[in-house]
This record gives C-alpha cells, sequence and structure tokens, in this order.
C-alpha cells in the first residue's frame, strides 16, 4: 500500500521568524485584520453525517500582553467569511491574541479575565462523537504573537483542528483459504479508548491524565463481507489521545502491556469475528492500537489524519498499515502570491533534515536533538531563523520561519521551482541571538520517496516515486542490507542528499543542469552540511552562492556568518555551535573532532542523532558499494564512455553509472565526480575544494581505527572500500533505516 506522510500546518505559536521586527508599540486601539487559516483535509468525504472539517465559525477571541494578562475578549459569530476577522484589538508589543473557532459564545471563554497560561488550559468535555463535532464542525485553536497597531497589522493564523480523524479501510484476504479449510466472518468494528475530554490549545506531552474519562464508540455491524475487491471503510472523529512511545519490536507486539504506564488507556480499533477451522468455530478479537507507526508510537494528535489499512491474514496474522496523514494548506503570514501544496514526507518525525515540497511548508518539534535517539539532550531554544539558503539573490528560498516553544514552522517558496537546500537554526537567546542550540538541513525538492515503505524490490530494480526513484543494487547490496534488517529490502535514494536533480543516464557535454546532482558536502559524523561545488570552473573552483535570511544579500566565504573555514580540532558542542564552520585538521589523525568517535554516524549498525539523512533514512553502511566494479560502473566523460580521462579534461557533466547493462538499460544511478573539501594534515589545500569533475567519494556510516571507509573513483580507477580523513567533506547517499 501507498504510504503518505504529509504535514499539516502544526504550528499554533508566533507567526514572525528572526528577520521580522516586531514593529512600532501603539498606545491605542485600531482595527487588525487576519486571515485564518485551517488548511484544507481535501478527502473524500466518507461520514455519513456529514462534517464540514475546513468550517470557520463562531470564533472567540482573546487578547494577551506581553506578561500573559488578559486585554480584551471579542465573539464572532456566524461563518467567518473568506476566513477574514477584522477585530478592534488593544494596540500594543508581543501581544497574544488567540482564536477558537467553532465554539459557542458562553463559557470557558466568555467572562474569561485570567492569564494566557490559564486559557491554554481550558478544556472541554466530549462525551462522545456527536459532542465533538457538534454543529457539523470541528473545534479549531490557532495563535498570533506579535505587534498589534492599529491599521498596520494583517496577519495569518494557523488553525489547527483539535481533532484527529481516523479513516479504517479493512478487509479479509486468507491465503488458500479454501484448501486449508478456513473462513473468517467479521461481525463488527469499533473503537476503543477515546478520551472524553478534549484541550482547545496544544496539550502536554502525555494527554489526558490516565484518571480522565474515556470511553468506546458504538459498535459498527458489518453487514457485508469485506473482501480484497470491496473492502470496508469507517470513518472516526476523536480528541486527541497522547500516550507516548512503547517497546515493541514488531506490530504483533503492539498492545496495551507493551506501553508502561498508560497502555490500558490508549486508543485502538477492535475488529470482532468468528474464524472456522475443520467445522469448529471461535470468536477472535483484533485489537490495532493507533499511532504514528505500527509498532511503537500510541499518539493520536490533532489535525491529524490516521489512515489505517487492515488486512486479516489468519488466525494471529492482521497486515496492517498505519499512515498519519497531516494535509496542508499554507501560506506565509502576510504573503498572497504564493500557491498552496502538500507538504513532504517525513516531517512528522524528528530527523536532522526535512524534505519540503517548493510552496510547502514543514512543522517539527525545535526542542529535539536529531532523530531524539541515544544521546539526545532537550534544548529549550527562544528564537528559530534561517542561518543560510541557497537562491537566485531575488526570491528567498525559505519564505519565513514561525517558531514557538514546542513547534517550529519552515514555509519554502514556490518561486525557485528547482528547490535547494538551506540551514535553519534555533537560538538560546531572542531574535536570533545568543548560541546556535542545533540546527537542521531543508531540503526543498519535489522528490518524495518513503523512508517507511517496503517497495518490495529485488537485485538492481528501481520503484518510481513522485520526482523521482529509488533504487537496489546487486547481490552484495542485498547482503550489506539483509545484514541489518534480514526480512526487508531497504533501497537507496536515487541522488545525492541535498541535490536537486537525478540521473538515470550520463550528463551529456555542457548540460548546464549537471551540478543540481551534486547535493551537498559534509564532514564525517556531522549532521550539518555545506555548500558544494557549483560546477563552472575546474581549475578554480568555488561553492555554489549562499544568502542570508532574506535570500538576497550573498554570504562572503569566511566572513563572520558566512562559510569559514578554520583550524581544529573541536569539540561536538563547538559545531553544534558552528554549523557553518568548516574544521580542517592540523595533526593525525585528520579528524575535526576531539576526542574521536566512531558511532556519530552510527558505525554501520544504526542511525544516531548526528546523521544527516531524514527521518525514515540513514547514511549508508560500508558494502553497500561492493557491486561497483568496473563492468558496471564505467566513467564518462562529458556523455562519452572513457576510461583513459586526463585530469584537463575534468568536467561538471563528468562521472560514473551504475548500470546493469552496456546499453544501460534498466537500473541506471549517476555518481557525478564533485571534488571535495580537503580537511586533512599538512596541506596547503586545506579547506579548499579539489579534485572537482575529475574524481568523486561517497561516505559510508562505518568507521575504521583512526579513520572511516568510503567509496571513491576517479577517471581510470574505483575503491571500493578504502579508508580517508573524517576532516574532508565529501556527498552523502541515504538508505532506508
Amino acid at each position: 500500500m501507498k504510504k503518505i506522510i504529509l504535514l499539516l500546518l502544526l504550528i499554533a505559536g508566533a507567526s514572525v521568524s528572526c528577520r521580522r521586527s516586531g514593529g512600532p508599540q501603539g498606545d491605542g486601539a485600531g482595527l487588525t485584520v487576519f486571515r485564518l487559516n485551517p488548511g484544507t483535509i481535501g478527502l473524500k468525504q466518507t461520514k455519513a453525517v456529514s462534517v464540514q472539517e475546513d468550517a470557520l465559525a463562531d470564533v472567540a477571541v482573546l487578547q494577551f500582553d506581553a506578561s500573559g494578562r488578559f486585554v480584551k475578549y471579542i465573539y464572532k459569530g456566524g461563518t467567518v467569511t473568506d476566513n477574514e476577522l477584522v477585530l478592534d484589538l488593544v494596540s500594543g508589543a508581543e501581544q497574544t491574541v488567540v482564536f477558537v473557532a467553532n465554539v459557542a459564545d458562553d463559557a470557558p471563554f466568555k467572562g474569561f479575565g485570567g492569564t494566557l497560561g490559564e486559557c491554554r488550559a481550558l478544556t472541554r468535555s466530549v462525551a462522545d462523537e456527536a459532542a465533538l463535532t457538534a454543529g457539523g464542525r470541528l473545534p479549531m485553536y490557532g495563535e498570533y504573537r506579535g505587534t498589534i497597531d492599529g491599521g498596520q497589522t494583517r496577519a495569518a493564523v494557523v488553525m489547527r483542528r483539535a481533532a484527529a480523524k481516523i479513516e479504517l479501510s479493512y478487509w479479509v484476504d486468507i491465503p488458500d483459504a479454501a484448501d486449508k479449510q478456513v473462513s473468517f466472518t467479521l461481525r463488527s468494528i469499533r473503537l476503543r479508548n477515546v478520551p472524553q475530554v478534549m484541550s482547545y490549545a496544544d496539550p502536554a506531552e502525555i494527554y489526558p491524565a490516565v484518571s480522565a474519562a474515556f470511553g468506546d464508540y458504538p459498535e459498527v455491524p458489518v453487514a457485508v463481507q469485506p473482501t480484497p475487491e470491496a473492502k470496508g471503510s469507517q470513518v472516526w472523529y476523536v480528541p486527541e489521545n497522547k500516550r507516548g512511545t512503547g517497546t515493541a519490536e514488531l506490530a504483533s507486539q503492539k498492545t496495551a502491556a507493551a506501553l508502561s504506564p498508560g497502555g490500558e488507556k490508549a486508543t485502538y480499533v477492535e475488529m470482532t469475528g468468528d474464524y472456522t477451522q475443520d467445522g469448529k468455530t471461535a470468536e477472535v478479537v483484533y485489537r490495532l492500537y493507533l499511532g504514528a507507526d505500527p509498532v511503537k508510537d500510541y499518539n493520536v494528535v490533532r489535525n491529524t489524519i490516521y489512515r489505517i489499512e487492515a488486512a486479516i491474514k489468519g488466525i494471529n496474522l492482521v497486515d496492517l498499515r498505519i499512515t498519519p496523514i497531516h494535509l496542508v494548506d499554507v501560506e506565509e503570514p502576510g504573503v498572497d502570491d504564493e500557491p498552496t501544496q502538500d507538504a513532504s514526507f517525513g516531517v512528522a518525525s524528528p530527523a536532522n533534515c526535512f524534505m519540503v515540497v517548493p510552496g510547502s511548508s514543514v512543522t517539527f518539534d525545535p526542542r529535539i536533538q536529531g532523530n531524539g535517539g541515544a544521546g539526545a539532550q532537550p534544548i529549550a531554544p527562544k528564537s528559530m531563523g534561517v542561518l543560510w539558503q541557497e537562491g537566485d539573490g531575488v526570491n528567498p528560498l525559505i519564505r519565513n520561519v514561525a517558531f514557538a516553544p514546542s513547534q517550529a514552522t519552515v514555509y519554502a517558496s514556490s518561486k525557485i521551482a528547482r528547490g535547494g537546500n538551506a540551514v535553519v537554526a534555533a537560538y538560546s537567546g531572542e531574535n536570533c541571538t545568543g548560541d546556535i542550540l542545533w540546527s537542521w538541513h531543508i531540503w526543498v525538492t519535489d522528490y518524495r520517496p518513503d523512508g517507511t515503505k517496503d517497495y518490495g524490490l529485488g537485485e538492481n530494480s528501481y520503484a518510481s516515486v513522485d520526482g523521482g526513484q529509488v533504487h537496489t543494487y546487486g547481490t552484495k547490496f542485498m547482503a550489506a542490507v539483509k545484514a541489518v534488517t534480514p526480512t526487508r529490502n531497504r533501497v537507496i535514494m536515487d541522488r545525492n542528499l541535498g541535490a536537486a536533480k537525478a540521473y538515470y543516464i550520463p550528463p551529456q557535454a555542457n548540460d548546464s543542469e549537471a551540478p543540481l546532482a551534486f547535493g551537498l558536502a559534509y564532514q564525517w559524523g556531522r549532521k550539518d552540511p555545506f555548500p558544494q561545488w557549483d560546477g563552472v570552473s575546474t581549475t578554480s573552483p568555488v561553492p555554489v552562492p549562499i544568502y542570508g535570511t532574506d535570500g538576497k544579500v550573498r554570504l562572503v566565504e569566511n566572513a563572520t556568518d558566512g562559510f569559514r573555514k578554520i583550524p581544529g580540532p573541536v569539540t561536538l558542542n563547538d559545531v553544534i555551535k558552528t554549523p557553518l564552520t568548516f574544521y580542517y585538521s592540523v595533526a593525525d589523525p585528520s579528524d575535526w573532532l576531539t576526542p574521536q568517535n566512531n558511532t556519530l554516524w552510527g558505525n554501520g549498525t544504526g542511525k544516531s542523532i548526528y546523521d544527516p539523512c531524514p527521518a525514515g533514512w540513514r547514511v549508508a553502511p560500508n558494502d553497500i558499494w561492493q557491486d561497483f566494479k568496473d563492468d558496471v560502473f564505467p566513467y564518462y566523460i562529458q556523455g562519452d564512455l572513457r576510461e583513459d580521462g586526463l585530469e584537463t579534461e575534468s568536467a561538471k557533466t563528468n562521472g560514473r553509472l551504475y548500470r546493469i547493462s552496456v546499453s544501460g538499460s534498466g537500473i541506471g544511478a549517476w555518481f557525478p565526480a564533485t571534488g571535495f573539501y580537503f580537511g586533512g594534515n599538512g596541506n596547503i589545500l586545506q579547506g579548499e575544494l579539489v579534485d572537482v569533475g575529475n574524481k568523486g567519494a561517497y561516505w559510508t556510516s562505518t568507521a575504521s581505527t583512526y579513520y572511516v571507509l568510503y567509496m571513491w573513483y576517479d577517471m581510470n580507477k574505483i575503491y571500493l572500500s578504502g579508508e580517508t580523513y573524517r576532516s574532508n567533506s565529501r556527498p552523502v547517499r541515504c538508505i532506508q533505516e
């Protein structure tokens, strides 16, 4: 089944980034225009009783000052025309305006005079689904933070539904049922452990408490037996139920017992039926626990659709697919000329890289380091902004960074259709001051592979995905991935991390787009990228231009805020604070880090908090490249197959193509000759781009005693498992976790 992971407007906080000032402080009242943006669920309505999922009406508005004290209450009854509200608010800086839509003009908002914190703690009793969807609408919540300057302020507010939608598709498909003389009759389905209380604002990490009221939705009889050709379906709306992460390793182990504490309150779908074998019938009950994945996650969060595909295969087997769909319909505050698009894969899970479709957005928790794995420490940023970005020098690649303490949303422009790369940073101080606490790579691309999907590919195969392909290589590749995950064939991306394009045949001479396949460069073990060679000159190579927050001011190399190259080694804490600084080595063993650490990228066994790949992907381990022999991995010089090239023939279109036939039919994976940043000891070229248009190399996550293993090649030879300095900077190609 195709797994879709799209993100819907999870930010309910400030709509201002570090580049946006608070504006003048007013001292009087004035009219302020707010555009309320609920996004759009955009899926076919399957509920018998229509619920207007995108509707905005009956809005309670509460204003608070900089200290969180209550200032004003306004109620706008009826439908919100064109999603815009014109409000007479009190002017002032650092104001917070709370919007609660689809609620009555009564308690707890009318007459409220508490603090902002007390407002965010308000709840609503929802005895059943009808109470949650009263009036055919879903309650929504959003906040604006910033200056209110009467007649001057015009802002957008992202509204999030304070409920989740569950779409269940189910069928019975028992293999060889007739031969085995078995059958299964599904009698009913039911949703259990549904909270009967709802928080208007985003609640705590675990919510509601186990002591709160929970109930079950009514049993739904199954009148017609579902088959693969005629599947059954059911839709529910539920309050969110955040229960945390369990300890199961397999989907069959995801039970209440695998989550402690709170497993007894986790929401699940119950399917009841009769299993018959050899003339004997027994009742069978399947419990399918909800969450972001079928194994560990037990969280049902607001503003999310959980698409469940359940195929009953036998008495102890349900082939289960759970897809959290967070749909998007984004506009940057104050910007009306950008089209809206859907969001990217992988954004629901923490990572150091997020893939975002041009014109869309990604929302994540900025308090989490990397993928939140072993060694991750909590951080508490006070601001966020763009550190650097690629672009055209006219339009910013990143339109805005909206930040709240527990959520950040990064908006990508649609005006740079090819996409590009950026790094956003979280700071210890307000307005992007103080130390950088962590940073994230934003890969703006229409390439959308699914890191969680089993593509079912054999050797030397590919599958088409949105914007490109995913690949497998030969026998040794398969052996390497099965050594880690014996039950599944992992796939690898068709391009370098950060690349705007993939080639499946060699680029021809003077192909102007060849540098789009270069991607980014990484020092081994670091999570943050550096800009790659621009592909223009092979004798005096320079990286692609990068820009500051506004996308117009070019950052000068070795300037305070530009791409810096200075001697190391340094500590991990140092590189976290300086993601755009390349540290070259001045002594053996030519590492940027002291003390050395072999596990920064997992050392071939898993993903670490410093892994630069998106969620569901990791840096490829050693042995992945072992199928790349001369006969299937030839060198091309400006489109011509040649293994006798000279350094003077270096060019941006040079590189090697992995293919399974001389004609290039079947799988084709292009590996450009990007060169690399030299970071080793005792060389006058420290920090410089070298061997561009001639040599190429790819990191593995595997370390040796002092160095690391990598695959490299030039015009005449291939080294499939060499050793090199960790301080060099090379491309990465990501494989599924």
